[in-house]
């Protein structure tokens, strides 16, 4: 006998078969005289070969092959020997493990709970890993009014699985929430990951002083006009101003809004002689406090002496 056995019918199903799903694999095998063994291995997409072992119906020889872990391609070799010795080893099929795995996304930036102020620059990051290629990252910022941004996250040669952006703080206040999407080039999504970061606004407000002028001075009971120029990041709530006279009493004043940031009113108890210390205090929406604005203010005596003839005796 030197017939090689016959190797037919060769099939695995399902095909394709889903990730970490059982496969069968058949073969019809016949001989002119007698099947001795019948052998078949497994060749993995990486290159990992598992022997199998074969069963039989007859004629229809069969396995069940469960390592389907891996995406891709598995190549299935049939080997067949009769009890001449003879060896059939030329067949094989192949049959395919789609990729359902979705991508991992884990090691968030920011860490939950984080908190920045107003123009911070914040990054956006995760690490992003997946069975067999990422395809796209983005990240859904969500806004305290509802609004959502998406950002779309990156890696470099650098940070391989770091997909990141950077993100600057808007000037609106309270909690936002970043979703990571994370998509494989085979459509599984990863969208369950989520962190959060709060904007705050801890910045003063900026005072400069207008008037009155540095060194300036008026004369007694005269009215000052005081103005200031105020900026914010956000929004000025109250301006005043308080005022220390020269007997060291205090006075306080409401600068109001004149249009174009400044803010301004009349004093005008303006009765004692000598230094003012004017001091403009500003209070923003977010409660920061500027109240390191000071202007010094003169009222100089500006009534005539009045003289009083006591002699000579005007006859």
């Amino acid at each position: 006998d030197v017939v090689n056995p016959t190797v037919t019918s060769l099939t695995c199903s399902p095909d394709p078969v889903d990730q970490d799903n059982a496969i069968e694999c058949n073969a019809t095998v016949t001989d002119d005289v007698d099947i001795s063994t019948v052998i078949a291995n497994v060749t993995l997409p990486n290159g990992t070969v598992y022997d199998q072992n074969v069963e039989n119906v007859g004629d229809n020889y069969n396995f069940t092959f469960t390592n389907t872990d891996q995406a891709g391609t598995f190549t299935v070799a049939w080997f067949a020997n009769d009890s001449s010795n003879n060896i059939n080893s030329t067949e094989t099929n192949t049959f395919d493990v789609n990729d359902v795995t979705n991508p991992s996304v884990t090691n968030l930036i920011p860490v939950e709970n984080s908190v920045y102020n107003i123009t911070n620059l914040i990054e956006i990051a995760a690490n992003v890993t997946d069975d067999v290629n990422i395809h796209t990252v983005l990240a859904n910022v969500s806004y305290p009014n509802g609004t959502i941004n998406q950002l779309t996250l990156s890696n470099a040669t650098t940070h391989e699985f770091k997909f990141n952006t950077t993100f600057t703080a808007p000037a609106l206040l309270g909690t936002y929430n970043v979703t990571f999407i994370a998509n494989d080039t085979n459509n599984n999504l990863n969208t369950t990951e989520i962190t959060n970061f709060t904007v705050n606004d801890v910045i003063n407000p900026e005072v400069t002083f207008s008037t009155p002028l540095v060194g300036s001075s008026h004369s007694q009971s005269a009215s000052v006009l005081i103005t200031g120029t105020l900026t914010d990041n956000i929004n000025v709530s109250f301006v005043y101003a308080n005022i220390t006279l020269p007997d060291n009493s205090y006075d306080h004043l409401t600068l109001v809004d004149q249009g174009s940031n400044v803010y301004g009113a009349t004093f005008t108890n303006t009765s004692q002689i000598g230094s003012y210390l004017i001091t403009i205090v500003a209070n923003d929406t977010s409660n920061n406090i500027q109240n390191q604005t000071t202007r010094m203010l003169s009222i100089l005596d500006s009534k005539e002496p009045i003289v009083t003839l006591v002699s000579p005796v005007n006859d």
